[in-house]
């Protein structure tokens, strides 16, 4: 059975504040924040004009429950903490890739998503960047694991 990505993070020094709804994690040690954005959410306008791999890891709209929009997402508020620390406090952005159950309306999904898997055997360091409504990652280097 493949690791879990709880299992994955602590043997990164990675703590996600709850594993079922945790959008990110941090490694106070290392001042990095990882994020797992979904494989297919390349942005693929900004790759055809750049050859930048870019990817959204956060969306203005997912910060309500979907069909409930009253109700914060907790992995939202979450998130957008661990974002501050990178803007904020200089952690590294890195990301880790993450396959849903089903492909995904991007870039404003109102479905709830499931992982089919974790792309854990690699990890990538990656600029922070906003555009629109989202937070994008733009991949700088690999790292194995």
């Amino acid at each position: 059975m493949p690791p879990t990505r709880k299992q994955v993070m602590d043997v990164l020094g990675f703590e996600l504040r709850n594993c079922q709804w945790s959008w990110s994690a941090v490694n106070h040690v290392k001042k990095q924040v990882m994020f797992f954005p979904w494989d297919c959410y390349l942005d693929r306008d900004h790759f055809d004009k750049t050859k930048e791999k870019r990817y959204l890891i956060l969306h203005d709209s997912w910060a309500t429950k979907p069909g409930d929009e009253n109700t914060l997402q907790h992995g939202y508020t979450d998130a957008i903490n661990n974002l501050k620390l990178t803007i904020n406090e200089g952690f590294e952005l890195t990301v880790m890739f993450q396959t849903p159950t089903h492909k995904l309306d991007y870039p404003k999904s109102s479905e709830i998503a499931e992982i089919r898997s974790l792309h854990s055997k690699s990890y990538f360091n990656a600029k922070l960047s906003r555009a629109g409504e989202g937070y994008f990652a733009t991949l700088i280097s690999r790292f194995e694991n």
